[in-house]
């Protein structure tokens, strides 16, 4: 998957856990890794970094916002094993702007890790 792809999967391993929306936020770096955020519904006090609204995706049908304290590195070949095993649904890309948006996110953001940090800056 490449940056802007989205696709749904619970947001813990949990079965029966509510399908997030998950987006790709880095193209693969030469290790074929890429970093994922979800998107989670908007409470008060969760990171407001980047509230995203109704409509701004075909998934997005209330007030949300991007979940960067949970944010992934994860093997890209492990996305397209989950996907062709139907254990994630990939789902539309984000509009340009979106994904921009997101991607300005994660250094902005107080509850983006350190490590979250470092490797959205090597491979943005």
């Amino acid at each position: 998957m490449n940056s802007g792809d989205t696709f749904l999967r619970p947001a813990c391993s949990t079965p029966n856990e509510t399908q997030h929306l998950w987006i790709v936020v880095t193209n693969p770096s030469s290790e074929n890794r890429v970093l994922i955020v979800n998107i989670t519904s908007f409470k008060s006090w969760q990171d407001q970094t980047v509230i995203l609204n109704r409509g701004e995706h075909p998934f997005i049908t209330e007030r949300s916002c991007v979940f960067y304290r949970e944010a992934e590195i994860v093997d890209n070949a492990k996305l397209d094993d989950a996907e062709k095993a139907g254990a994630i649904l990939k789902r539309e890309s984000c509009s340009k702007s979106m994904i921009d948006l997101i991607r300005d996110g994660v250094n902005a953001s107080p509850h983006a890790k350190r490590a979250i940090k470092n490797f959205y800056n090597q491979h943005k």
